[in-house]
């Protein structure tokens, strides 16, 4: 498997060409802005989920 790794990467660099930025660093902060503010909704709600599973497991013992 690393050979056919290696030999990928080889034949991927034979035609290499510059990554080109097509967003701007404006564009780039807003979206990982964005994508914290979903993460900590999805932490934060699966808190919760989990403080109610556990009462609920609890008070049926």
């Amino acid at each position: 498997m690393i050979e056919q790794i290696r030999d990928y990467i080889t034949g991927w660099n034979a035609d290499a060409e510059p990554f080109r930025w097509t967003a701007t660093a404006d564009e780039i902060l807003a979206q990982v802005a964005f994508t914290q503010a979903n993460v900590r909704k999805l932490v934060d709600n699966n808190a919760k989920v989990n403080k109610t599973e556990s009462r609920d497991t609890s008070s049926s013992r």
